[in-house]
């Protein structure tokens, strides 16, 4: 039920900023740009170059199994020296089954990727949605049901063949975001080419909001975006990263740790086993916290410091004491790592410094908002919002125009 209200949600947003302006004001038929979706993290399927193997976008009924039985018994031990106040059993088999679960796309101290991974399918022709539904592959069609509602939208529009309009963009989402726009801007070429359009749409949904934010940073007097939507983007960074990385604990519900599963796994039943399987073995989920930060600290930390969308993940205000701190603890050998971080820096203190001040809203700062930025002088705003959300116009220094709509209140 949360994933469907959240896709509702996450249509209607989109359908008013980028397509209400499909018709102009005294009804006649504008121009319909090709929309390109900018995915949530994890998104895209990647596959081992070298080996055929899907490396992400597991089959988490395998997952399971392999778990149960490989590690069922080390499992059940560690839940044995848990309840006698010995948690250290039970996070290593934890933290070794990550370890194992997530080799196929680990990284190397520099940010490279351990294996030869890239995206499948890949190009502009090959994720159209209408090649992709052609072609039988539509699992690979990203955020399926916001995608879904684009076309239905368009199509009742009056708009022929609508899915021809749709890009389902994929990438290797552990990249540094300066190479993602950079990435992002030859798809986006690609896909002018393929259509014959002059500009495109963007659709960002969470990463892929940042992704978007970063794109228009580095790339927006390029002038190739007609308008671009992103939905709750994590421009900002998150705590989530920020926390962990700099040896906070991190406290969550149930019902929190489930929503950030599904988010990331695109599934709300294939994860809720291991969710249940753990608050079995701690005791409720009560004491699923603890066990999350000691995994998080011995384990995790050290796998995810290797990715550079995890580093420009960290927020502006907390970067340099994180870096530090992995530096200091040994997680990170500023030798090694010395692309990846020369990378993150220069986002951090270039890019994300002036996308903060950029992408400001009226009140306490929220980063749940849509964006959308439009080259124009005629007001386009989503439809069918509440009346309680606040909205600010302000002018850049490049003469676009920025519209701002928090969603927090929703």
């Amino acid at each position: 039920m949360k994933r469907f209200l959240a896709v509702l949600l996450s249509l209607i947003l989109a359908a008013g900023s980028l397509f209400v302006a499909a018709f102009a004001a005294d009804g006649k038929k504008e121009k319909v740009y090709p929309v390109i979706l900018l995915q949530g993290y994890s998104g895209p399927k990647l596959f081992n170059q070298d080996t055929g193997e899907k490396a992400w976008g597991l089959d988490f009924d395998k997952v399971k199994e392999h778990v149960l039985n490989d590690y069922g018994k080390e499992l059940a031990n560690g839940a044995k020296e848990y309840a006698k106040g010995n948690p250290d059993p039970l996070v290593d088999t934890l933290g070794t089954i990550l370890l194992d679960v997530m080799d196929p796309i680990a990284c190397n101290a520099d940010g490279s990727s351990k294996y030869n991974l890239d995206t499948f399918p890949k190009g502009a022709e090959a994720t159209r949605m209408s090649t992709l539904i052609a072609n039988g592959q539509e699992e690979y069609i990203g955020e399926k049901p916001i995608m879904t509602g684009f076309v239905e939208k368009l199509t009742q529009q009056g708009v022929e063949n609508a899915a021809d309009y749709i890009f389902i963009y994929t990438n290797d989402w552990r990249k540094g975001q300066a190479q993602y726009a950079k990435d992002i801007d030859a798809y986006i070429d690609e896909v002018r080419a393929l259509t014959g359009s002059d500009k495109v749409d963007i659709y960002g949904l969470s990463f892929g909001g940042q992704c978007g934010a970063s794109y228009l940073y580095y790339y927006g007097e390029k002038a190739k975006v007609h308008k671009a939507c992103l939905n709750v983007p994590a421009i900002g960074g998150t705590n989530m990263v920020g926390d962990p990385l700099l040896g906070n604990d991190i406290t969550l519900d149930f019902p929190t740790i489930l929503q950030f599963v599904e988010i990331g796994f695109r599934s709300e039943n294939e994860w809720e086993w291991i969710l249940e399987f753990l608050s079995s073995l701690t005791g409720g989920y009560q004491n699923l916290n603890k066990i999350v930060n000691l995994v998080a600290q011995k384990y995790i930390v050290d796998y995810i410091d290797k990715f550079g969308s995890i580093w420009d993940f960290i927020p502006l205000n907390v970067y340099d004491e994180v870096k530090a701190r992995l530096i200091r603890d040994g997680y990170v050998d500023p030798v090694a790592a010395a692309p990846l971080i020369a990378a993150s820096d220069e986002f951090h203190y270039n890019a994300l410094a002036n996308m903060s001040k950029q992408f400001s809203v009226t009140g306490p700062f929220s980063p749940s908002f849509i964006c959308v930025r439009i080259i124009s002088t005629r007001v386009v705003l989503p439809v069918a919002l509440s009346p309680r959300m606040m909205v600010k116009l302000r002018r850049s220094s490049n003469s676009y125009f920025r519209y701002f709509v928090p969603t927090t209140t929703l």
